[in-house]
């Protein structure tokens, strides 16, 4: 068997089946399918309310279907990103989108805040403290964010200089 006639297994990232999900008398979905697997990109495309923003709601876990199944393996994470206007053009690209993540940078100000509490008072509650602002970091992608935003803003077809440009 050559290399072009082998088929790579990728494991499923999402899967929605037979989705349903209506607001009102209005259907929104109507057994909706949906596969992503191994690296997959997708795009959704669409006319206004059909349906496209419940859906990405739905496959993060924001919304429920009224009907079907969603499939999320535990390591994998989805997350949306809605579209804004920016009332400060004169933020870079890299600032603005840095706010998607400024829960995580709470949690880097409280740890630092607690490292300089800890030079005074290591007390077993501020080790403690700390350790458990250091896992939930940890946890929700903390020592990873900078680089994953950076390696999503390349797959768009981005430079890293464009991060540096002001978002007029």
């Amino acid at each position: 068997m050559t290399h072009s006639s082998r088929k790579e297994v990728q494991t499923v990232k999402l899967q929605i089946s037979d989705g349903y999900k209506s607001f009102g008398a209005f259907d929104i979905l109507e057994g909706a399918g949906l596969q992503v697997k191994g690296s997959e990109k997708i795009g959704l495309v669409g006319r206004n309310g059909a349906g496209k923003t419940t859906l990405l709601r739905i496959m993060a876990g924001e919304e429920d279907l009224d009907r079907g199944q969603v499939i999320v393996p535990k390591n994998v994470q989805v997350g949306t990103l809605s579209q804004i206007t920016f009332s400060d053009l004169d933020r870079t690209v890299h600032e603005a989108l840095l706010e998607v993540f400024e829960p995580l940078k709470q949690l880097e100000r409280d740890m630092e805040a607690l490292t300089r509490v800890l030079e005074t008072d290591p007390s077993e509650a501020n080790l403690e403290k700390f350790d458990r602002l250091q896992t939930e970091y940890q946890a929700k992608g903390g020592y990873e964010y900078e680089k994953e935003l950076k390696t999503v803003f390349h797959h768009f077809g981005f430079s890293e200089e464009d991060l540096d440009r002001k978002l007029s």
